[in-house]
């Protein structure tokens, strides 16, 4: 009952009526979106060949039909751990960025913490800020084992779509996170 007239995705931002959205609800601005990529010449502009898409939708609501949960919204049920398959990852040679908005309570960033610390990877790199002009971004760490690693940041003042949010910030996360790395942790 406490937060259930908060906005989820972004507990700063306003939590605005579905049915009567004002200019100052992010969600006013979602149906210019769609409005722009259902546009002929906007598709022509970006190679989509006519008939290979029906109407472009800003969320897919379908996605429950494939789970055969046909009386339920797209996400709006559990699905099965997906921690099995992050712990096999742990054994390959490669590299993950996971980021997360610090005012996003629908996946809030300790529940992500909570899941990459049961990895149990060896800390590579402390809890730190990174800067985007001169200012904190947000904090990361990065984790590392035999090859694999896992770079844990959250973003500064971010809700639930980062880039969305601030695309500047996730911008020089990406690319701090693209840059040429070594890691060391032979643990």
């Amino acid at each position: 009952m406490c937060t259930s007239n908060i906005n989820m995705e972004h507990i700063l931002e306003p939590l605005c009526n579905k049915s009567d959205l004002k200019p100052y609800c992010r969600e006013y601005y979602y149906s210019f979106a769609a409005d722009w990529a259902n546009d002929e010449a906007v598709q022509q502009a970006l190679n989509i060949r006519q008939g290979t898409i029906g109407k472009w939708e800003f969320f897919n609501t379908t996605m429950h039909y494939t789970e055969g949960k046909n009386d339920t919204f797209c996400y709006a049920y559990d699905i099965d751990s997906s921690f099995s398959y992050h712990k096999k990852l742990v054994s390959k040679n490669c590299r993950a960025l996971i980021f997360s908005g610090d005012h996003d309570m629908t996946f809030p960033y300790v529940g992500i913490e909570q899941w990459i610390v049961a990895l149990g990877l060896v800390v590579d790199s402390p809890w730190e800020p990174f800067y985007v002009d001169s200012q904190v971004g947000g904090y990361e760490m990065t984790y590392a084992q035999n090859g694999f690693s896992i770079t844990f940041a959250t973003v500064k003042g971010a809700g639930h779509s980062v880039a969305q949010y601030k695309p500047k910030e996730a911008m020089v996360l990406t690319q701090r996170w693209l840059a040429p790395k070594t890691y060391s942790s032979a643990m």
